[in-house]
């Protein structure tokens, strides 16, 4: 298991709406609205374009009608890699699609469990890994999810750990790429959001992200392209080199995709 881990905390002002159900479990959401302070962020699971992206309508100021929206918003993993095992770093991938090849997926080191079972059992490991038994948006303040707390986001990434949480409400869910059909790298995104709401921070999401290197999963993946080329390698590839990309693409306020900033002294 070759699962380095690598950090990132990126604070930034971050410019929300529907929530899709599973009819068995009313309150497990593959979209959710945030609550937490002044930004008004969408977070899902589905379709491509990141946890931000999918054209799905973002606010700020949280309920002033001001609509944000971004096709694609999204981080890309780009790595260089021995793929055949014959001693030469020769392989290069990138991300695909401007980041969207990492897509609402759970390939997190907590699921390898349920993830084997799957790919024992013959299922289609993409729909799987994305379906809302694997991974969905967790939000702190439903009691509910905080009950069901995922061990990646916990105190010492344990199930008996305490929740990680910070400020008015944390938001937590997955992505990867492990099971991509388009230049797959074994990527693994953990993200959760803090909302505070004192003084600037009120206008702010702190995004805490941690990668993970989770390319044992290639050996499930649907696409025998995929699986050939890491044959000789089965139990994950070494990065030799790796990239994040942090993608924006068809960024809109309002109808426009024009340029826009804000200045606190205007």
């Amino acid at each position: 298991m070759h699962n380095r881990r690598y950090k990132l905390f990126m604070p930034g002002l971050l410019i929300v709406a529907m929530m899709l159900v599973n009819p068995l479990h009313a309150e497990d959401k593959q979209s959710y609205r945030t609550v937490g302070n002044n930004v008004g962020l969408t977070i899902k699971t589905t379709g491509n374009g990141g946890p931000l992206g999918g054209n799905v309508p973002h606010q700020w100021p949280r309920g002033s009608g001001n609509i944000i929206i971004s096709n694609i918003w999204n981080w890309g993993v780009n790595v260089v890699r021995d793929s055949d095992n014959n001693g030469s770093i020769e392989d290069t991938l990138k991300h695909w699609n401007r980041g969207s090849g990492v897509n609402g997926s759970n390939n997190s080191e907590a699921a390898y469990d349920k993830l084997a079972a799957a790919a024992a059992a013959g299922d289609r490991m993409g729909q799987v890994s994305k379906s809302i038994q694997l991974n969905r948006v967790w939000a702190s303040t439903d009691a509910d999810d905080l009950d069901d707390w995922p061990s990646s986001f916990r105190e010492g990434r344990s199930s008996s750990g305490d929740p990680i949480v910070y400020g008015a409400e944390t938001v937590a869910t997955y992505s990867g790429n492990a099971f991509a059909s388009d230049y797959p790298t074994g990527a693994s995104l953990e993200h959760q959001f803090y909302f505070l709401n004192f003084g600037e921070s009120n206008d702010m999401v702190f995004h805490h992200m941690l990668l993970q290197n989770m390319s044992e999963y290639l050996k499930w993946n649907d696409d025998d392209r995929v699986t050939e080329k890491i044959a000789s390698q089965p139990d994950g590839q070494v990065w030799a080199g790796f990239q994040i990309t942090y993608a924006q693409y068809r960024f809109y306020f309002g109808a426009e995709d024009r340029g826009w900033a804000f200045h606190s002294a205007k």
